[in-house]
Order: structure tokens, then sequence, then C-alpha cells
């Protein structure tokens, strides 16, 4: 196979990304009809297959039958994300009101700009003296980090939180001024997170930066990166190797 046959095959991958993209943004763009736009992609899908099979054409019909499934699994992503967005639709947050949150943490607990940023799913929500059970994917930014919180763990933030934009995965972004454990990470989490803080207990006190950069080196725990080495390591293009979790670099 020539280099320029290879290329045209490549090539075949550019409609179907094109027809995710699509099939993503007209979900996003129109949520309450995000189920429909699934069942007609695949529905789409099911027929380019059963013409394939007779056409004399199979393969750019296959092409057809796969873009338009990679479409439908676009947008049913948005439809099944959509529950989530609508329960936290009636909550009462505009304005810098005060909220408290009851999290799961389901992501590694990562350095940002002013302070640390976690991905969580909510429990329960609580505005006034009105608690409303919700499930619905978060992201958390706090300014200190507790002892005790990584992932796997449950815990009560209390702070403003605003919506996210419709494309982004979390429902809600919130800043929380105040964050209390309400219980450690259990079973393997638990393991795996005490790995974790042994290795950046070790590297403590070792020369700069290489301190910062062997736990995002060896098991993708940015908690140690500073801010100034973040930057350092993005202008020299190099911000992909502060979390490469294992990675081998050569």
């Amino acid at each position: 196979m020539t280099m320029r046959t290879a290329r045209r095959r490549d090539l075949r991958l550019l409609p179907v990304a094109l027809a995710g993209w699509a099939g993503a943004g007209a979900a996003i763009s129109f949520p309450e009809h995000a189920v429909a736009l699934a069942v007609i992609f695949w529905v789409v899908a099911a027929l380019a297959l059963v013409i394939a099979a007779r056409t004399s054409l199979p393969t750019t019909v296959a092409l057809i039958a796969v873009a338009f499934a990679v479409a439908g699994g676009a947008a049913s992503h948005v439809a099944l994300a959509q529950p989530a967005r609508e329960a936290v639709a009636g909550l009462q947050i505009t304005g810098g009101r005060t909220a408290a949150f009851e999290v799961d943490v389901v992501g590694k607990v990562e350095r940002s700009a002013t302070g640390f940023r976690f991905d969580a799913i909510t429990r329960s929500a609580t505005i006034g003296s009105d608690s409303t059970p919700v499930s619905a994917p978060v992201l958390v930014r706090v300014q200190e980090r507790p002892a005790g919180l990584d992932l796997g763990a449950q815990v009560e933030v209390t702070g403003t939180a605003f919506r996210a934009d419709a494309a982004d995965r979390e429902v809600l972004v919130i800043e929380a001024s105040t964050i209390r454990l309400v219980r450690a990470p259990t079973g393997p989490l638990a393991v795996a997170a005490t790995l974790r803080t042994g290795l950046v207990e070790a590297v403590d006190g070792l020369p700069d930066p290489g301190a910062g950069l062997v736990p995002g080196l060896a098991v993708g725990d940015t908690s140690a990166v500073t801010e100034d080495l973040d930057q350092q390591m993005k202008a020299s293009s190099l911000s992909h190797l502060t979390a490469v979790s294992g990675a081998k670099c050569e």
C-alpha cells in the first residue's frame, strides 16, 4: 500500500468526525430534541447498513452508516446527560447566593490558578433551609486542600455556584469558600490515595522543580506542580509531561 493510498484512506475519517461534531452540536443546541435526534441518527445508520449490503458501493454507504452511528452516539450521550442538567435547573443559585453541596469526588484533585479543583457528583444541594437530593456532575474549585481530600472521598462544600456552558461535561461550577471532609476514600481508592500521597511526601524537600514533576510523571498526580512550574512547562510546550500517569519518557 502506497503512502498516497494510505492518506486517502485516512481521509475517510473526516466525514465521520464531522458527523460526530454535528450530532453533538445539534443535540446541545436543541437539548429538548436530543432524544429524537439520537433516534433519527441511529435509524439512518441502520438503514445505511441495510443498503450497504445490497449496493454496488458498499464501502461508501458503510462509511455513511458509521458517520450517522457516531452522530447518534454523540446525541445519545447528550440526551443521557440532560436529566442531570434539568435536575439543577430549578436550584436558586443565581445572584451569588450561598449554597451547600454534599458531593462525591470522582476526579483527581489538581492545582489551579486559585487553589485546587476536582470533578465530583452531587448527592444533595442545600439552599437556605431547603435541602434537595440531586445527582449531577460538577466542578469544584477550592482554595485549600484538606487532609483526606482525594478520589473517592465524600465532602461537603459551601459557596457560590453557577451553571456551566451547555457543551461542558459538568452541570455546575462550585466556587467553594469552605470544605469539610465527610468520609475519606475507602477500599482500593484509599490504597491508591495512600500511595499517591506517600510519593508526594517522599519527594518533598528535593530540589525544585524536579520534586514537583516526579509525582506527575510517575502517577499523574499534579498536586505538587506549582503555578510557576505549570506556566514554564506550557511555555516550553512540555505541559503534557506534568501528568503522564506512568508513561515512559525517553
